[in-house]
């Protein structure tokens, strides 16, 4: 999409599934994205457990979305989500 401007990617280094029905995701943050990031939530410093609870409500928030996209018979997209608006976009990929 033109005039997005990128401002770091989150990189998912693993994906581990659990026993329990859960699963692991291990990721790296930048650090131009996690600096972005403190200003825009208004954090002193970098918080690996705020920033894990907001990955975490993000990915539920997108699955949702998904699910009903796949329900309402839409062509399935790969999604990525706008952090800051919470709302589902189109990946570039």
């Amino acid at each position: 999409m033109s005039g997005e401007k990128v401002l770091g990617q989150i990189k998912i280094e693993e994906i581990k599934e659990n026993g329990d029905g859960t699963c692991t995701i291990i990721y790296e943050v930048p650090n131009d994205l996690k600096d972005y990031l403190k200003q825009y939530f208004g954090w002193k410093r970098w918080s690996s457990k705020k920033f894990n609870q907001f990955f975490l409500e993000a990915l539920m928030k997108n699955a949702e979305t998904m699910e009903r996209e796949s329900r309402s018979n839409t062509t399935a997209f790969e999604y990525s989500l706008d952090v800051f608006n919470n709302q589902p976009v189109h990946s570039n990929s």
